[in-house]
């Protein structure tokens, strides 16, 4: 979209971003790079990417963020795998719990790893797609539902001239 907008609008496109996306046809990360227009940002005293957005795509806030997605969906499974595998982490439990803590999985298997949360969950995603489809299905039936957490016409102007005054 970025693309297509600038070359139609004729804005110049000297900014080079370098992104990883879930493709999902193919069932994993890739990267790609393209230029983009680029903006001055007076905090970071930089040139950096303006990516344009379709307004219709636009929310309000995030419906999951990576920590959401790591706690509810992945940790989740995790617990699940751990559970079916009778691993340590399953074994040492507390007493009466029916899975090992998400706390305790995310230190073991983040944290005490030395991973990234974002590396993990690249990770995790790869070994079972169903968990990002899953999820995706569930905000994609959110948004269609009453309340669609997208930006009405009301909000978008209001956005834009509280940003200018």
């Amino acid at each position: 979209f970025t693309i297509r907008q600038s070359d139609l609008n004729n804005i110049p496109r000297n900014n080079e971003f370098h992104y990883a996306f879930w493709n999902s046809i193919d069932h994993q990360w890739q990267r790609e790079t393209q230029f983009v227009p680029e903006v001055w940002d007076e905090d970071a005293g930089r040139m950096k990417p303006l990516l344009l957005l379709p307004k219709r795509l636009v929310v309000k806030k995030f419906l999951i963020g990576p920590e959401e997605y790591l706690m509810k969906v992945v940790i989740t499974w995790r617990q699940e795998v751990h559970r079916d595998m009778n691993s340590d982490i399953h074994r040492n439990r507390t007493e009466g719990q029916r899975f090992a803590k998400k706390d305790l999985i995310r230190d073991e298997e983040v944290t005490n790893e030395g991973r990234s949360v974002k590396d993990y969950l690249i990770e995790q995603t790869r070994t079972n797609t169903d968990l990002i489809e899953t999820e995706r299905d569930r905000i994609y039936n959110i948004q269609r539902g009453t309340n669609s957490n997208k930006l009405d016409d009301e909000d978008w102007e209001n956005y834009f001239s509280e940003e200018e005054e």
